[in-house]
């Protein structure tokens, strides 16, 4: 059984002394890989050198909403496009879209489109942030000129209706710690309804602990090794064994990620 984990942040400073723990953590609870992803163009350097010394292990490179830069935007993306020409493996993100933090929804849309036109130029799948505005980024989505180019909605928790906009949109949706929340109603109700060959997991770490181990540590660092929650809370509303769940979600990964 392979694991892998499609949005983590391998590269923050929190992991700096035990990255190497956690990497063998991970190894060691059948995560293979994933994707290691960028929250501004100040840890990009970082991502790229943490996947060079890790097997499995992808970047992933753009601007979060919530961290977009004071640099001139068409300065970011030159550097961007760099880095995914000298990167043929890597993703597109953390990018999106955010009306509950960050700054103004305007000025997130102005750096949210030309990274995700880059995205579907060089035919990377992009990782999107998005929180109360369904509405904005699949207005951006239906616009773009490379739908052929799938995108994953990270850590999705909006509803049957937001997913079946997504779905229509050429999009992966995956599921973090927060489907493992016994008071989240609506997230068993999505992951029924997804076909799973469009589904992912993925820790988002070091946040989005599953709940098990939030209620053990709050403050605890979330990590690559927990997506074993994540595998075991997807195969319960599937029906299925953590193995038969794990063989389709390895296949849906590897169709977005060229890995061995």
């Amino acid at each position: 059984m392979s694991l892998f984990d499609s949005h983590c942040h391998l590269q923050v400073s929190r992991f700096d002394t035990v990255r190497s723990a956690v990497l063998e953590r991970a190894k060691a609870a059948n995560v293979a890989g994933g994707v290691v992803m960028a929250t501004a163009p100040d840890d990009w350097d970082d991502v790229e050198s943490v996947c060079a010394v890790s097997d499995g292990w992808i970047p992933a490179f753009g601007a979060h909403p919530w961290y977009l830069p004071d640099l001139p935007l068409d300065q970011v993306l030159l550097r961007l496009e760099e880095r995914l020409q000298f990167h043929p493996e890597a993703w597109a993100g953390e990018i999106g879209l955010d009306r509950t933090a960050g700054p103004p929804l305007a000025l997130q849309e102005e750096w949210f489109a030309p990274q995700l036109k880059l995205a579907g130029t060089y035919q990377r799948p992009a990782s999107l942030h998005c929180r109360r505005t369904w509405d904005r980024l699949g207005w951006y989505l239906k616009r773009r000129s490379a739908l052929d180019v799938p995108v994953v909605c990270h850590s999705f928790g909006g509803s049957v209706a937001a997913a079946k906009q997504m779905l229509d949109l050429n999009a992966y949706l995956s599921f973090s710690g927060s489907v493992t929340r016994l008071r989240n109603e609506r997230l068993p109700e999505v992951v029924r309804f997804v076909p799973r060959d469009r589904v992912l997991i993925e820790t988002d770490s070091p946040d989005l602990l599953p709940e098990e181990l939030w209620r053990q540590n709050p403050g605890k660092a979330n990590e690559p090794a927990n997506l074993t929650y994540v595998l075991k809370r997807i195969a319960e509303l599937w029906g299925l064994t953590p193995e038969a769940a794990a063989e389709i979600l390895e296949t849906n990964f590897r169709k977005l990620a060229p890995l061995p």
